[in-house]
């Protein structure tokens, strides 16, 4: 479980999402100047509040502290301070980069409707996954609703990178 669990291939990816809000930036920034802009700051300011959220490393750090503990008050100090990082990873930053992040895909999605280097159904992916990203909200069913996000994400990274190489060569 460890750093997985605390979705550390998740920070790679946000890491990884910048040269692409970047790249879809420079690739339609002449289509919508003030969306892809703000497209791409939303993106910046959701990666950073994403990681902040995510305390992989701190984690890893209480780990070690609290196997070389020699007493019940040194683990229980650990363990306190574990669940707080722990309320930190569902906490504010996370909420504010989850629906920047929707945010920011809708605005990107819109600006690639207009434009014809984009397929249509390369923006409609996108408008999929951020519709499906605020499924998390609804009780009971949310995680479930918010689950297709990904499927819809996933074959959107994929649209757009081939788009990409294409544009590139």
């Amino acid at each position: 479980y460890g750093l997985i669990g605390f979705e550390f291939l998740m920070v790679i990816y946000a890491i990884i999402s910048i040269p692409i809000a970047l790249a879809l930036y420079f690739t339609l920034k002449n289509v919508s100047p003030s969306f892809t802009a703000l497209y791409a700051a939303l993106n910046l300011v959701c990666v950073l509040a994403f990681i902040v959220a995510r305390p992989v490393f701190e984690m890893l750090s209480l780990s070690d502290g609290y196997a070389a503990a020699t007493t019940d008050v040194q683990r229980s100090s650990f363990l306190i301070l574990g669940q707080s990082l722990v309320n930190t990873f569902h906490g504010t930053a996370f909420h504010v980069s989850y629906i920047l992040g929707s945010l920011s895909g809708l605005i990107i999605s819109l600006v690639m409707l207009k434009s014809r280097i984009f397929s249509k159904n390369t923006a409609y992916f996108r408008i999929a996954s951020s519709i499906c990203d605020f499924g998390l909200y609804v009780p009971g069913i949310g995680m479930y609703i918010s689950m297709f996000s990904v499927i819809f994400l996933f074959i959107w990274n994929i649209m757009i990178a081939r788009r990409l190489l294409q544009l590139g060569r």
